[in-house]
């Protein structure tokens, strides 16, 4: 999968506002479906090197018996 679970303080995703449930899509032009595809396109860059990062942000609805869903 290629949404995010935990999001480590202090960390570049941190930095990048990225929180729990954010989809990532891109990694500068290149298109992200699995979580796999995200740790390969990672690796061809070094630490000190900034990436551009696309991602889609869930809405959190609750219906109304309570239950929460999320919505891309």
């Amino acid at each position: 999968s290629n949404v995010i679970g935990d999001v480590v303080e202090g960390s570049g995703a941190a930095l990048a506002d990225l929180r729990p449930e954010d989809r990532i899509v891109k990694i500068n032009e290149t298109a992200i479906n699995r979580f796999d595809e995200l740790r390969q396109e990672l690796s061809k860059y070094s630490a000190d090197e900034s990436v551009t990062v696309q991602f889609e942000r869930p809405e959190q609805h609750v219906d109304d018996t309570g239950l929460r869903y999320v919505v891309w």
